[in-house]
């Protein structure tokens, strides 16, 4: 062989190596985008629990298939949530028919997991300051369907994938019964992109309407513009439906520090999460009013929740209300309409109310 064919052959060579290791970078990158090993584990100890009566065996079976092979995303939602071994075991053993039924919508990860990769290259294209983030599709107990730790993202497959078609039959929660009843979901994909972006949000607790609203509304905006798809969850229908009635009761609810009648209230009697609504029209205005709608993907993801000026700054500047609001101002007259407490009775000099007291009455001044 000349010195020419050698040549030739170690370029061929090293080439097809180079193709080869570029293929198992790119696969290995991806993998450590979206972790998926939790739901094969699950059900490998489900099974596996369901062939024996033996608690102790049923625990070994759960620590030894699920939750010490676990990610690193299952073991803090775990930490989380507080889950343990002996929680999952009693709930797969109580709730089969929960479990088999959750089991068919798992079954289609793969393509959900092609399309959340697809549409996390949309966003970093929105925004380019996009931080790497890895995202673990896990099973729970029903505490968190999805919810960003720390920089990583964990879904629990068991609230992101719930609808109407589980079955609640064996559950005693009357809450959990109601939340996949009224349970209206835009697909794994949609929470997925929401909750990315949670994980690039600024941290700061929400302690009042507007800003949690601000805070969960614009990652469904940012959801619908980079999936593409209008959102069709039930709280966005009724909420266009009742616009101006909705955004009058935000006006009083501006800077309350309950939120419960605005998020997480999963009475069937009522639209449970409608401070969604409110942020994400809120963040669409915002976005559809600025000339430049780069830079306002950029404020809308890198809002400073710690300033409450900004928080409302941002609304200005969405137009929602025909009049400039500021927060001083609006917790000045919140705190001026709440009631204020003028005695109590019956209450003693000392300050104290007996234990055979059946009857407290509350007087409010008047104004």
């Amino acid at each position: 062989m000349n010195r020419s064919t050698q040549f030739l052959n170690y370029i061929t060579i090293t080439v097809n190596t180079l193709f080869i290791l570029l293929l198992v970078t790119s696969s290995n990158t991806m993998a450590q985008t979206i972790h998926t090993k939790d739901v094969v584990n699950f059900w490998n100890a489900y099974d596996q629990i369901h062939q024996t009566n033996s608690h102790e065996k049923q625990l070994d079976i759960i620590n030894t298939i699920y939750l010490n092979p676990g990610s690193d995303g299952l073991k803090k939602l775990c930490q989380t949530m507080n889950y343990s071994d002996s929680t999952f075991v009693r709930s797969i053993v109580t709730y089969p028919k929960f479990w088999n039924s959750l089991r068919v919508k798992t079954e289609s990860l793969q393509q959900e997991n092609l399309n959340i990769q697809k549409h996390v290259k949309t966003l970093k294209s929105l925004y380019p300051d996009l931080q790497p983030s890895n995202l673990y599709m896990c099973i729970g107990l029903g505490s968190a369907g999805g919810r960003p730790i720390g920089k990583d993202l964990v879904i629990g497959l068991e609230l992101a994938l719930g609808d109407s078609s589980i079955n609640t039959t064996e559950l005693r929660s009357q809450d959990k019964r109601d939340f996949y009843k009224s349970a209206q979901s835009n697909g794994l994909e949609f929470i997925a992109v929401h909750e990315y972006i949670h994980t690039q949000q600024k941290k700061s607790s929400s302690n009042y309407v507007l800003k949690q609203a601000i805070r969960e509304g614009s990652c469904d905006f940012m959801a619908e513009l980079v999936i593409g798809r209008p959102l069709t969850i039930n709280y966005i229908k009724y909420g266009y439906a009742n616009y101006q009635k909705s955004f009058d009761l935000l006006r009083k609810d501006l800077v309350n520090p309950n939120l419960n009648n605005w998020f997480y209230n999963y009475d069937v009697s009522t639209i449970k999460d409608l401070g969604y609504f409110m942020g994400y029209v809120i963040s669409k205005k915002y976005y559809e009013n600025s000339l430049d709608p780069s830079q306002a993907i950029k404020e809308i993801i890198e809002l400073d929740y710690a300033d409450d000026e900004a928080v409302f700054s941002f609304l200005n500047k969405s137009g929602v209300f025909d009049e400039s609001l500021d927060y001083a101002g609006e917790l000045i007259k919140f705190k001026s309409d709440c009631p204020t407490i003028e005695s109590i009775t019956p209450i003693g000099e000392d300050k104290v109310i007996a234990s055979t007291t059946k009857k407290i009455g509350i007087a409010f001044l008047s104004r």
